[in-house]
């Protein structure tokens, strides 16, 4: 899923409804922004893996909310 695809509204609508917590708001806004899971995992001072593991955690969430 490619998070920089959707317009600033319907990120706006889903950060409301997916109830992000942690490190997945972070992640959700800096996919939001285009961010590769290496930039984001440099940004936060993660790992890939641990970026990868909260990046399919937003995935999921922002499905259920479709």
């Amino acid at each position: 899923m490619i998070i920089s695809d959707f317009t600033t509204i319907e990120l706006n609508q889903l950060e409301e409804r997916c109830n992000f917590i942690g490190y997945e708001l972070y992640v959700f806004e800096l996919r939001g922004q285009g961010k590769s899971h290496k930039e984001i995992a440099e940004l936060l001072g993660l790992t890939i893996d641990k970026v990868k593991k909260f990046s399919s955690k937003v995935n999921k969430k922002i499905i259920k909310a479709l």
